[in-house]
């Protein structure tokens, strides 16, 4: 990385070894070196793991306000989303043979050759699964070829995923030699409060249905299976949760409603996917949270239950 600076700079780099007196969790984190271009003394910082970028930012005001010196934080290698969050932020960080942000010396110089991952702003259905699963069974480490297992879906597949998780965060994919790994590094609140605002409703549309349906061969979903988690009771009527392919099976289109200020026999609603945590009788609980829409949030009994029941999961689910 030197001498890639060297070349790419035109300039002498003068490295040595820093010992600093740090906090143990940052002391551990990254090697230290210093380097002196053009005069200007700069602490270059090697991460020795994947660190996300709000540790990077953390890290980068301690470590300056420490040693009252620029600090440079070396990758060798970045994905764009990270490589943007952190040129967003005043970051410095060179990229080996790719590229060179140092802001304080006015510099950035860019190699466009990094591999583009999307910009997420609401995981896809696979992702949203793999994400809820990974809560429910507790998963804190799986290969590329696990996740494939686990889900049942091609490689292809489980790779679009790890795209999508690390343009959120890069923490949250790393690589093990060839080979793309899922890391769940955070406790658990802090894995749902970072991905949580990209998951989506799962509940495409609703039928408000004159007449029941068969009861025995669907999910309950909505507030119905809410309150089978819960201490609330639930609606009058029951909430159903079908798939598309069930909706199209069962013809519910063809099915008479009733207008939105009557009451109806049963609400079917049609659903992205379910995961069947308790022998298929109800949609999991965080994905019932999802569909709730924000009228029935404001009911403050609703809040507290949702806490509640969001806690019972995030302590172990046993459904």
């Amino acid at each position: 990385m030197k001498s890639y600076v060297e070349e790419t700079m035109h300039v002498d780099v003068k490295e040595t070894e820093q010992q600093l007196q740090l906090p143990l969790s940052i002391n551990n984190a990254y090697k230290f070196r210093q380097w002196i271009i053009q005069g200007q003394s700069i602490l270059f910082a090697l991460p020795q793991t994947n660190v996300s970028v709000i540790t990077l930012e953390k890290h980068f005001k301690k470590l300056s306000k420490m040693t009252n010196t620029p600090v440079v934080f070396g990758f060798n290698t970045l994905s764009t989303y990270k490589m943007n969050q952190m040129t967003a932020k005043g970051i410095p960080f060179i990229l080996n043979e790719e590229q060179i942000y140092m802001p304080f010396m006015g510099i950035l110089l860019h190699k466009s050759q990094l591999r583009e991952l999307p910009e997420v702003t609401k995981v896809s259905l696979q992702t949203q699964r793999f994400i809820l699963l990974s809560i429910y069974k507790n998963w804190t480490r799986l290969t590329l070829a696990e996740v494939a297992i686990q889900l049942s879906v091609s490689k292809m597949t489980v790779s679009r995923i790890f795209d999508e998780l690390e343009g959120i965060d890069s923490s949250l994919v790393d690589r093990d030699g060839k080979e793309r790994v899922f890391l769940k590094k955070e406790d658990i609140h802090t894995f749902w409060d970072t991905l949580y605002p990209y998951l989506f409703n799962p509940v495409v549309r609703d039928y408000r249905l004159e007449k029941k349906i068969q009861p025995n061969r669907f999910m309950t979903g909505g507030l119905s299976a809410f309150s089978e988690y819960t201490m609330l009771n639930g609606p009058d009527y029951p909430i159903y949760a079908i798939t598309r392919e069930e909706e199209k099976a069962l013809r519910v289109k063809e099915m008479k409603t009733v207008r939105s200020d009557e009451d109806p026999a049963c609400v079917v609603q049609v659903v992205k996917y379910r995961l069947e945590l308790n022998e298929g009788r109800h949609m999991d609980p965080l994905s019932i949270i999802l569909s709730l829409s924000d009228y029935e949030k404001e009911d403050p009994r609703i809040g507290i239950e949702i806490e509640r029941l969001m806690e019972k999961v995030f302590q172990g689910w046993k459904g």
